[in-house]
């Protein structure tokens, strides 16, 4: 689900690559869901999504040698259902610069970096991930709410 759809395919096919005719991918996939539920989910209260995106930062420093002001910094998470992904950011409070290497990135208050993208599944999402990656959705279970799915997805017999 943290894959563009390009890539999503790609994944799948490169799975498939190892398939024998009737074998097949058992996939596991988060549901579209109301965007205000999405959105409160990865806002969540207790700030757990908060922390884990904001460590992106931290790591920049660790890793990378950057000087950068994490407290610059907010995390912010939003459903864009045209897309069908979740897009989480992490956006300047104010204006801030940060170092890598001699390089120097500027951001105005409010501009965003855009650090990942959930992606969520509806059938036919799945039935045309599955067509693209050369294999055929054959069962898809899912439980009562319809809030995840596992997904059967079989390389056909020619």
């Amino acid at each position: 689900g943290n894959f563009p759809p390009d890539e999503q395919t790609s994944l799948l096919a490169g799975f498939r690559s190892w398939l024998r005719p009737g074998d097949a991918i058992l996939l596991g996939v988060d549901r579209v869901k109301d965007a205000a539920r999405l959105d409160a989910a990865y806002n969540d209260a207790a700030g757990y999504t908060a922390a884990f995106n904001l460590n992106i930062l931290d790591h920049l420093k660790e890793l990378a040698g950057a000087e950068v002001e994490p407290s610059d910094w907010s995390h912010h998470a939003f459903f864009q259902p045209r897309r069908g992904c979740v897009e989480i950011h992490l956006r300047a409070l104010r204006p801030t610069t940060f170092r890598i290497d001699s390089k120097d990135f500027r951001f105005a208050a409010g501009d965003t970096i855009r650090t990942e993208e959930s992606w969520k599944f509806d059938e036919a999402r799945l039935q045309s991930l599955a067509t693209s990656a050369g294999l055929k959705l054959r069962h898809l279970w899912s439980d009562e709410d319809e809030n995840f799915s596992l997904a059967w997805l079989e390389l056909p017999y020619r």
